[in-house]
C-alpha cells in the first residue's frame, strides 16, 4: 500500500483540516478579544504559533492510530 493511500485510509487529511479550521477559529476569537479589550497584539501571534507547533503531534497521533470499522483502537498500553 502506498503512503498516500495509507494516510487516506487513516483519515489524516480530514483530521488535519479540522484541526487547522479549529486553529483558525481560535486565532479569529483571540483577534476579536484583543481588539475588544485592548489586550496585547502578541496574543494573536501566540494563538497562531502555539497550535501550529502542535500540528506534527496531531499528525503523528493519527498515523499511529489504526482504524477499524468500529472506530479507533489503541496500539499500546
Amino acid at each position: 500500500m502506498t503512503l498516500v493511500k495509507d494516510l487516506l485510509r487513516r483519515r489524516v487529511p480530514q483530521v488535519v483540516a479540522i484541526y487547522l479550521g479549529a486553529c483558525w477559529g481560535i486565532v479569529e476569537f483571540v483577534d476579536f478579544i484583543t481588539q475588544r479589550f485592548a489586550l496585547s497584539p502578541h496574543l494573536i501571534d501566540l494563538a497562531l504559533v502555539g497550535p501550529l507547533l502542535l500540528l506534527p503531534s496531531v499528525i503523528l497521533r493519527m498515523i499511529g492510530c489504526p482504524r477499524r470499522r468500529s472506530g479507533f483502537r489503541r496500539t499500546s498500553w
